[in-house]
């Protein structure tokens, strides 16, 4: 079980984040409501605040450049991440890339993805792994 903190103003709506020892789970706030009924049909709104896979690691993120930044800037400033860093943990740099597509973020990243297949390659939870979080951020910092 992880640390479910509270999103910054800069993340709502968007963002909702938990740490973990080793990793941290990115939940997509505005699609989350639509994935308690697996009976109903999501919305075009709904879909566009979802986390939605492109191939086996292409992820576009939902919401704009800077709530993902800040997701990822509350991730780094924890300390379960100090702690992983602490205890021997590193960033793997060249292994992530990301660029702009239609103002939302696309993201080149080993994610782990729950309920990708449900909905058309939409989804609500991504976790990203501590190794990856730091080369993340400085690729959508680096973005313009």
């Amino acid at each position: 079980m992880g640390a479910i903190l509270k999103p910054s103003t800069t993340m709502t709506p968007w963002w909702d984040v938990e740490v973990r020892r080793e990793s941290a789970y990115l939940a997509a706030s505005v699609y989350v409501p639509a994935t308690l009924s697996r009976e109903r049909t999501t919305t075009a709104e709904e879909r566009a605040g979802a986390w939605c896979a492109i191939g086996a690691w292409d992820t576009l993120a939902p919401g704009p450049r800077s709530a993902l930044l800040a997701a990822l800037d509350q991730v780094l400033t924890h300390p379960r991440y100090r702690e992983w860093r602490a205890a021997g943990g590193a960033p793997l740099p060249d292994s992530i890339t990301a660029t702009l597509t239609d103002d939302r973020v696309l993201i080149h990243a080993p994610l782990i993805r729950y309920d990708d297949e449900l909905d058309g390659g939409h989804f609500a939870h991504a976790e990203l792994g501590y190794e990856y979080t730091a080369p993340l951020r400085a690729a959508v910092a680096a973005l313009t």
